[in-house]
């Protein structure tokens, strides 16, 4: 029976392959000038679907260019940070609209899921500083006149991963001063005394200040909520009590399977775009914070499917990590839906999504390279940027980094290494292909917040650094040399123009087989479905099937 079920999944799979040219072929076609449409692709990491948005602008001025924009996103790569509650808004679209700053009702979410045309003009009674498209395109914005894409990331995975993850249960249990533990529990654990200490996503809990006789464990002493929980140092909310759920070690502990399938997703996108639009001379895209770093990540493959393009990417309030530390080095080597061994050795969908590695310094600089100045990077953010600390150190406490953590209390070692990153990104990329501006401040989003804001040499706004690299131009016209545009100056050490390798890595090839500083590229560009011939050869069926256009959402368990 395993083995019939396995071969009808793989018999659909054909087709599957087939849908991104049916149901997402004309992204535009019958659009209303001025108008967003919300349409499922996808599955979300709850296993929910996704959803994108297509946008036509109210005149199309510009038909040969494009415009992307990535927003928000979390990452989590154990059971411990995808369980953790702060995490749930990024993870499904429903609980993001209706709990986050949206607050839509359950009638709104609908409409708004029915793929219903949506005037632009509308949505300035959606948002709050969370979009950077306009609600209304006037010809001053960068983007006015151009079709466009916005996605919204909700797969935990910074739009790279492919395949969906098993994550199974660590508990730490905790003890402390009682000698005695009794784990007894029943119903919603009012009556629960036992002697967990950390939350079931691993967070180590704070003191009771009301009861010192239960120290730190885990309680429901009202029975006020639905389970045993404790207070919680909250690094998403700059450090404020907040509070999480445990679990009794009598507890039936439970695996959680996480969705990844952000750059399955988005791949599909892209390529339904390309066969959409296959002439542009310009893709601009944009993401902030997790939707930044996305930004970035894909600029490179995006340039790989429009050849003849030139690609810009700009990222504002996206310095959460750098390549070449210590939390990268964890990231390539743990996360099972990465470019790392781990994420190399699963089933996974047959698409191209950025495999570059993420453990060298000068990783970005050599994607650049490869494109002969083609491709533009760009960074915005305050040096201080207190959502980006806090995000550095949520990551390192689920990586149970204790170096790091020591690290991120020191902000001198954490101006050292956005120096250190900025740097080496300028001199080891092709002149006039990365720039960044960098303010004295230390909110998040410096563009939303900040636009007036001046750097020191130019005296440039992050207004216009944002409006002139998203048109595809030099900052300062007719100056390719002028890129740092920061509060201060910062020189360069030695160890800062270091460039391991002239280009990217080979695409395609195991770490094991093409590992760091390899100096081979290809140009494989996004194929909406993959190579048809090597998924027929391939005997292992993937696990993650997309649903397209409301059409479908299959999973094909593990067998």
């Amino acid at each position: 029976m395993v083995d019939h079920t396995r071969a009808m999944m793989c018999q659909l799979l054909g087709f599957i392959m087939l849908l991104p040219r049916m149901v997402l072929g004309g992204l535009w076609d019958g659009m209303q000038p001025g108008t967003v449409s919300f349409r499922q692709l996808g599955l979300c990491a709850s296993g929910q679907p996704a959803y994108f948005g297509v946008i036509e602008p109210a005149e199309l001025v510009q038909p040969d260019k494009m415009f992307v924009e990535t927003m928000g996103g979390a990452i989590c790569f154990n059971r411990a940070s995808c369980n953790t509650h702060e995490l749930r808004l990024w993870t499904d679209v429903d609980i993001f609209l209706s709990e986050s700053f949206l607050r839509l009702s359950p009638p709104m979410i609908e409409f708004l899921k029915s793929g219903a045309a949506v005037p632009l003009h509308q949505l300035s009674g959606l948002v709050d500083g969370g979009i950077y498209f306009p609600s209304s395109f006037s010809a001053e914005h960068p983007w006015f006149g151009m079709r466009g894409l916005w996605a919204f990331m909700c797969t935990a995975d910074i739009f790279v991963g492919k395949h969906n993850a098993t994550y199974e249960p660590v508990y730490v249990p905790g003890p402390g001063p009682l000698k005695t533990c009794n784990e007894a529990i029943s119903g919603n654990g009012a009556n629960y005394a036992g002697c967990q200490n950390r939350t079931n996503s691993g967070m180590p809990c704070l003191p009771w200040p009301d009861t010192p006789n239960d120290y730190n464990y885990c309680r429901n002493r009202d029975g006020g909520r639905s389970r045993i929980w404790c207070r919680v140092s909250s690094p998403l909310y700059h450090d404020r009590p907040d509070y999480d759920y445990c679990d009794a070690v009598t507890e039936t502990p439970e695996s959680t399977t996480v969705y990844h399938h952000g750059g399955l997703n988005h791949a599909l996108l892209l390529g339904a775009a390309k066969q959409a639009l296959p002439n542009l001379t310009l893709i601009s895209t944009y993401g902030s914070s997790g939707g930044g770093v996305a930004a970035t990540a894909w600029a490179s493959l995006i340039a790989d499917t429009w050849t003849e393009s030139k690609v810009v990417a700009l990222a504002d309030g996206a310095l959460h990590t750098f390549p070449g530390t210590s939390l990268f080095d964890y990231f390539w080597e743990k996360a099972p839906y990465g470019a790392g061994p781990l994420g190399q050795a699963t089933p996974q969908y047959d698409v191209t999504t950025p495999d570059f590695d993420w453990r060298e310094v000068d990783a970005l600089a050599k994607e650049l390279k490869s494109h002969e100045g083609r491709v533009t990077i760009a960074y915005m953010s305050c040096i201080d940027d207190s959502v980006v600390y806090s995000e550095r150190k949520r990551m390192s406490l689920f990586a149970n980094l204790t170096t790091t953590l020591q690290e991120l209390a020191d902000p001198g070692t954490q101006h050292a290494r956005t120096w250190r990153f900025l740097n080496n990104l300028h001199a080891c990329s092709p002149e006039g292909s990365a720039f960044s501006f960098i303010g004295n401040c230390s909110t998040h989003h410096l563009l939303q917040s900040y636009r007036d804001l001046k750097d020191l040499q130019a005296n440039i706004s992050a207004a216009e650094f944002a409006r002139r690299v998203l048109q595809g131009l030099q900052p300062v016209p007719g100056s390719k040399a002028t890129t740092k545009f920061w509060y201060e100056n910062k020189e360069p050490s030695a160890a800062d123009l270091l460039c391991s390798s002239p280009v990217r890595r080979r695409r395609g090839v195991a770490p094991e087989a093409d590992g760091p500083g390899s100096d081979t590229s290809s140009t494989a560009s996004i194929s909406p479905g993959g190579n048809q011939s090597e998924q027929e050869a391939n005997l292992a069926c993937p696990r993650a099937i997309v649903s397209l256009g409301g059409l479908m959402a299959l999973s094909v368990a593990q067998f």
